[in-house]
């Protein structure tokens, strides 16, 4: 047997071990209970549990899922209940589930649980330092893209720099409008969709999401100054004659009929600071032909340079650029060029996240649900004026109090830890509070106390925290009060970035900080496990 079948057999060998049994995904009985059970369009990974429970053998399985899932809770613990015969009881968490960083593998290993599959979010405690085994399900919504690459050639024009990002549950409508627009090739531009790590490409969360402006100078700035987007000489081109790509009557089943009018989609307002509205923007695509222009494409045509001779259009960099020398480059290229970020969900919360963060951009939300394109808005100097007053009311505190959020994995050890030595450091009295959920009325109890600092979401502080009698405040802006760190011109929404800055979890210890005390052997284990449990996601 020669080298190329033996690594085809391997090959073979490693899908059939990776895959799902047919003896599960073609159960009859099976499909139509997920068939009943579940909209047709919400992938909850139902083969994909099964194979992992019955494999491994577990026994008592936790479910945790958000409010907007938890309708179909039922209907998963009867499913595995039915369907795996290992599993003796089945226990729906019933504590509110904000995000992945609820994950409640405390209680379930208390309630005698092996495993917890938990819904909706993404995997932002890595699986190797929980308690027990757990499973993320994102539950991908599945919708017609068709509508939405319709609207956009209807509203933005060609010339237009186009970022795609939404939430995890539309991350293949995300993939789906990207790898299409690539298709056709539309946009004269067209640049990957952004990504901050350990997130999914184009994912953002409420606390975290990516910094547009270094991905514009890593993607089109940087040792590219010379072209005809960052403003300066544009580079010899020449032609390439493209055929005409006339594009037909795209009739979706979702793009029939529904135009996105000029009706206002009226946004609710970030609670507790920025009032912002939300303005429809002009036309959308209602299922008529579309017409596309000729897509040429240009080659640029380098002149040949002698060996050792430098290119009088390249320019050579000696130094890495620092943070103000970035900004101000991005925002020159943003004067110059028309970038539009169009963010797919069906609310705001997450995309006022990605506002905060990119405060020059221009946003637009589409609602895969209604089908409206709305240019979205947020009051940036209301809102730095509303959180830098209440770090100015911590100027002369007597006394701190350190909330702990203790919801699933909200708390973070490691950053009260850090908290409390600079606490000490300046010599100011603080007690340590855990709680699950803070509310103004606990608060009100401890009248003694001049500051509260909040381990656990920061958009609590930013939504809500000037609704408090006393200043509520992140770990962010306690660094800044505590004058760890200067203030900011951007705000920053990196809590759960991998390359987050000193008052966030990774930088503070989150990921494998629990196998230092661990054997080789277990971390081996666990490494395995938690490969084996990956939900993956193919992309069309």
């Amino acid at each position: 047997m020669d080298k190329v079948a033996i690594a085809r057999k391997v090959q073979e060998e490693r899908k059939v071990h990776c895959s799902i049994p047919k003896f599960i995904l073609n159960n009859e009985l099976l499909k139509k209970a997920i068939k009943k059970a579940f909209p047709e369009n919400y992938n909850f990974e139902v083969y994909k549990c099964i194979d992992i429970i019955l494999r491994e053998r577990y026994k008592n399985i936790a479910l945790q899922l958000p409010e907007g899932l938890l309708i179909w809770g039922l209907y998963l613990s009867e499913i595995f209940y039915f369907f795996c015969d290992c599993v003796e009881e089945v226990t729906i968490l019933g504590d509110v589930t904000y995000g992945g960083c609820c994950i409640d593998d405390f209680t379930s290993e208390k309630l005698n649980c092996d495993l917890i599959i938990h819904y909706g979010h993404s995997c932002l405690i890595p699986l190797t330092v929980t308690k027990i085994r757990c499973i993320y399900v994102f539950v991908d919504i599945k919708l017609n893209s068709t509508h939405l690459i319709e609207t956009i050639k209807k509203n933005f024009q060609k010339k237009d720099i186009i970022l795609l990002l939404g939430t995890i549950q539309f991350s293949c409508i995300v993939h789906s409008v990207h790898n299409a627009l690539k298709r056709e090739n539309y946009f004269d531009i067209l640049l990957p969709i952004p990504q901050v790590l350990p997130l999914t490409r184009g994912e953002v969360l409420g606390c975290t999401s990516p910094n547009l402006y270094h991905f514009l100078y890593e993607q089109v700035i940087k040792g590219d100054d010379q072209n005809e987007y960052s403003g300066g000489a544009k580079p010899t081109t020449s032609a390439a004659t493209g055929t005409a790509a006339t594009g037909t009557a795209a009739t979706g089943t979702a793009a029939t009929g529904t135009a996105a009018t000029g009706t206002a989609a009226t946004g609710t307002a970030a609670t507790g600071t920025a009032a912002t509205g939300t303005a429809a923007t002009g036309t959308a695509a209602t299922g008529t032909a579309a017409t596309g222009t000729a897509a040429t494409g240009t080659a640029a045509t380098v002149a040949s340079v002698a060996p050792g001779e430098r290119h009088p259009q390249i320019s050579v960099r000696t130094n890495e650029k620092n943070e103000s020398q970035i900004m101000n480059e991005c925002r020159n290229f943003l004067k110059r060029n028309s970038v539009k970020i169009v963010f797919i969900a069906d609310g705001r919360f997450h995309l006022e996240s990605l506002m905060i963060q990119n405060p020059d951009f221009t946003f637009y939300r589409y609602n895969p649900f209604d089908k409206m394109l709305s240019e979205e808005k947020y009051n940036y100097k209301l809102f730095y004026e509303i959180r830098k007053n209440e770090i100015k009311k911590c100027r002369n505190c007597k006394s701190v109090c350190i909330i702990l959020s203790t919801l699933g994995r909200q708390g973070n050890v490691n950053i009260l830890k850090n908290m409390i030595n600079i606490i000490k450091q300046k010599n100011i009295p603080y007690i340590i509070l855990l709680l699950s959920e803070i509310f103004n009325d606990k608060l009100k109890l401890f009248k003694n106390i001049d500051v509260f600092i909040q381990i656990g979401c920061p958009r609590l502080s930013i939504d809500w925290g000037n609704y408090n009698l006393k200043p509520l405040l992140n770990t962010y802006e306690a660094y800044v009060f505590l004058k760890s760190v200067q203030y900011r011109d951007i705000y920053p929404m990196d809590f759960y970035s991998s390359r987050g800055n000193e008052w966030t979890n990774y930088n503070a210890g989150i990921g494998n900080i629990n196998e230092q005390n661990l054997s080789t052997k277990e971390i081996i284990r666990r490494r395995i496990q938690m490969r084996r449990s990956k939900i993956n996601i193919h992309y069309e």
